[in-house]
């Protein structure tokens, strides 16, 4: 069994507030904290990604990977947050949620 941290997600308010003003610090520290206590991947939910969703992906991916060396999950229905995430991940797995890529390939 992986145990997988999901609690990076933008629900958040500190997470969300960290995305938007590009801030690493709030992600990193709790991605230390679930590494600390025994997670084994980290899941990045950062929800639809209606706006930006290649910046802030990659901002995303970039914040986890600067302070861990864990298996990144990527956990988002937009195709474009699931394609720049996984070009920058180094070790990863990758969550494509029911639909996201619904006529993508049409």
């Amino acid at each position: 069994m992986l145990r997988i941290a999901d609690n990076l997600q933008i629900t958040n308010e500190r997470i969300s507030g960290a995305v938007e003003k590009r801030e690493p610090g709030p992600i990193q520290d709790l991605v230390r904290l679930m590494e600390k206590f025994g997670a084994q991947a980290i899941d990045i939910n950062p929800g639809p990604l209606k706006r930006e969703p290649e910046k802030r992906m990659t901002f995303l991916v970039e914040s986890v990977q600067n302070v861990t060396q864990l298996p990144i999950v990527l956990d988002t229905a937009n195709p474009c947050g699931i394609w720049m995430g996984s070009s920058y991940l180094l070790i990863h797995i990758t969550i494509i949620t029911d639909g996201a890529f619904a006529g993508f390939f049409d």
